[in-house]
């Protein structure tokens, strides 16, 4: 199967397209090239929370990827010094949090977190206070965060927390 880009309609600039594509190929690419055969998942799994299916020695294990993000989205740098976490996504149903994924591939700058998603998932559930609700990105630091007139829930914490779980970092 041909791996292609999707755009969000909410996306206008195309700019979330464009990364997250980024950071899928060059995951993929890895991947191949750790000796992992790569299979793209089809249309029905990425709307699963799922990118790849990764096969080894009878193994199979399916992966979503994360690409690098910024707090603001006007902001000119990445932040990999915090990881956004979805738990709800803009049309109200389970973020990637809650996905069908195995896996997480974290883009960073020189690396890839690997991390198991139910891992992530509970490190998110301790840290964010879900309770209180914010309404700019830049305030989302382990509390909840809604766009205006969206169902998403969203929260962003820190990376380096994420690194002190059972992780594996592919660097690139």
């Amino acid at each position: 199967m041909e791996h292609k880009k999707f755009k969000h309609a909410l996306d206008k600039s195309g700019d979330c397209a464009n990364s997250g594509f980024s950071c899928e190929e060059q995951f993929k690419l890895l991947a191949e090239s750790k000796g992992y055969e790569v299979e793209i998942a089809g249309r029905n799994m990425q709307f699963s929370h799922v990118d790849f299916i990764l096969k080894k020695d009878g193994n199979q294990w399916k992966f979503e990827c994360k690409g690098r993000k910024k707090i603001r989205r006007a902001d000119e740098d990445f932040a990999d010094h915090i990881t956004w976490v979805e738990f709800r996504r803009t049309d109200g149903r389970n973020g990637w949090l809650y996905g069908d994924s195995d896996y997480l591939a974290i883009e960073q700058e020189n690396e890839f977190i690997i991390i198991a998603r139910k891992d992530l998932q509970k490190l998110a559930e301790k840290l964010v206070d879900r309770t209180k609700t914010v309404d700019k990105a830049f305030k989302a630091h382990n509390v909840s965060y809604r766009r205006f007139n969206r169902r998403d829930e969203i929260s962003y914490i820190d990376t380096s927390e994420i690194k002190k779980q059972n992780v594996k970092i592919w660097p690139k």
